[in-house]
């Protein structure tokens, strides 16, 4: 780990380096009097940190800021300015160039320790995970969650835009009861997705003799709840594309298993007599949805350490799939309802204030994975039991949800190729 302290005045370099070097003992601490000398420095070195004083002779430490920006644009070096000056006017220069701290001289040694621990934190983390013990069972795992959880509240794990048709899609369906004009102003969003509605309608499932011509006859044939499903399903499979060969695999079983669960909760909801099934249709694909951001996150992480297994990164998804998705929700500025949803988990702690909706949605993405035949570790079996008797869901229904639920992801999923 390298860190630069840029100061024209020795004593301060000296103390800079004797409490850095105290407190981070791995560290690598370089000292330098100039900008220039710096940011030479900067351009053939990985730079962790950087501590610069503002006024210098030659290069000062705002036009060593700026450079270090201007080069790398999206450059996320911590820099933390070292100055006496404190009038709004410099803190305002600074802040535009791109400094992360700002610390004012004379400083307390306990401030400067704050601030630095938090500008390293991200990369202390990362070098307790590449030290972390195999041998010890878990501390891989606890040791990359810790990682992530300072990703997420430093910002470092940007947050994905929730397509426009997804947006209308869901405000649709949570509007009560949705009518085929409503339908119809979501699909005319995007040209192609009238295409994949008017194959729907014409296809095999629908035993149809008459071809349709017109999207309005081709929704009337296939109905507003599952046009609603499919343009959903069209809208969301675009933040699951596979970007990177490495994750396709499990970015794919991801949305497999979304796309189950979704469709397992509504097809219980309707057997149950929920109202508004197509809801729970809804919630189903938001339910894991903080897998999502973490997957990439895991993946760049199992790509420089072999020692994190398949088997880890279902896991840890697993771990933080709620405060993650939760974040990324209230990014989205979606309902209370969905996040609820998320944060029940199957424990009897939680379930003790659950709802019926909440509870229905663990037995969704329960049949999902016994469906897939996936591990159902993840579940207690004592608590399933529980809430099948809770919901009164009897072995008959579970057979008649898998079977509908099948069928219906065969038929959504062709009508998208089309």
């Amino acid at each position: 780990m390298n860190i630069l302290v840029v100061d024209d005045d020795d004593s301060i370099s000296l103390a800079l380096n004797a409490i850095l070097s105290r407190q981070f003992p791995a560290a690598r601490i370089i000292t330098f009097s100039d900008g220039a000398q710096a940011y030479d420095f900067y351009k053939n070195n990985d730079v962790d940190l950087i501590l610069s004083d503002w006024n210098m002779p030659g290069m000062t430490g705002k036009e060593l800021l700026s450079i270090i920006r201007q080069r790398d644009k999206d450059s996320s070096t911590p820099f933390l300015m070292l100055t006496a000056r404190v009038d709004t006017g410099s803190v305002r220069a600074a802040i535009s160039t791109g400094v992360t701290e700002y610390i004012a001289k004379p400083f307390e040694k306990k401030t400067l320790l704050e601030k630095v621990s938090s500008l390293l934190e991200d990369k202390l983390a990362e070098n307790a995970l590449d030290t972390a013990d195999d041998s010890v069972s878990g501390d891989i795992e606890k040791k990359i969650i810790e990682l992530i959880r300072i990703r997420l509240k430093k910002d470092y794990i940007g947050f994905p835009v929730l397509p426009e048709i997804a947006f209308k899609a869901v405000e649709v369906i949570n509007s009560g009861n949705v009518s085929m004009s409503d339908v119809a102003d979501v699909v005319k969003i995007d040209t192609a997705l009238s295409g994949k509605i008017l194959s729907l309608a014409n296809s095999i499932y629908y035993r149809a003799q008459q071809p349709l011509e017109t999207l309005d006859e081709a929704m009337t044939r296939v109905g507003v709840r599952e046009t609603m499903n499919v343009v959903l399903v069209y809208a969301m499979k675009e933040l699951y594309k596979d970007k990177d060969k490495q994750f396709g695999k499990h970015l794919r079983l991801l949305w497999e298993n979304t796309l189950t669960t979704a469709l397992m909760a509504e097809e219980l909801a309707g057997r149950l007599g929920f109202d508004k099934p197509d809801k729970y249709y809804t919630l189903g694909m938001f339910y894991d949805i903080g897998k999502l951001m973490v997957l990439p996150v895991l993946m760049e992480l199992k790509k420089a350490r072999p020692g994190i297994t398949d088997e880890m990164v279902t896991e840890i998804m697993q771990v933080l799939n709620k405060e993650v998705g939760i974040a990324l929700l209230k990014h989205w500025g979606f309902s209370n309802l969905f996040m609820d949803v998320i944060k029940t988990k199957c424990e009897f702690s939680d379930l003790a204030s659950a709802g019926e909706e909440n509870l229905l949605m663990i037995m969704a993405s329960y049949l999902c994975h016994q469906l897939a035949g996936d591990s159902t570790d993840l579940f207690d079996d004592n608590i399933m039991l529980m809430i099948k008797n809770q919901l009164k869901i009897d072995p008959d229904m579970v057979l008649e949800v898998n079977k509908n639920a099948k069928m219906v992801k065969k038929k959504v999923k062709e009508s998208l190729k089309a």
